[in-house]
């Protein structure tokens, strides 16, 4: 039987798209490698993903900064516009 912070982190871990108990697993015991500091920068990343990152305003992708980089393009032609289905498509 496993300790209940892994098995809290595995269960969290396979709620992720694409991410299988065992995925989970292993990324559970690759993190338990780790060194302290990596996994604190880890975690300042995941929850800073959510504090900084928003939609814009504008086309609703991504951005720090509303809005993003691509509505705010002096250069572009308002009336031209790209439609995705994902916001990786942009990239």
């Amino acid at each position: 039987m496993l300790p209940t912070n892994i098995q809290n982190l595995i269960q969290e871990f396979s709620k992720l798209p694409g991410i299988g108990p065992k995925s989970a697993e292993r990324l559970v015991f690759y993190l338990l490698k780790t060194k302290q500091e990596s996994l604190e920068e880890f975690s300042g990343s995941v929850k800073n993903l959510k504090k900084y990152i928003k939609n814009c305003s504008v086309c609703n992708n991504f951005t720090e900064k509303d809005p993003c980089l691509i509505c705010s393009d002096k250069n572009r032609d308002g009336s031209v516009i790209c439609v995705v289905s994902e916001p990786l498509d942009v990239v």
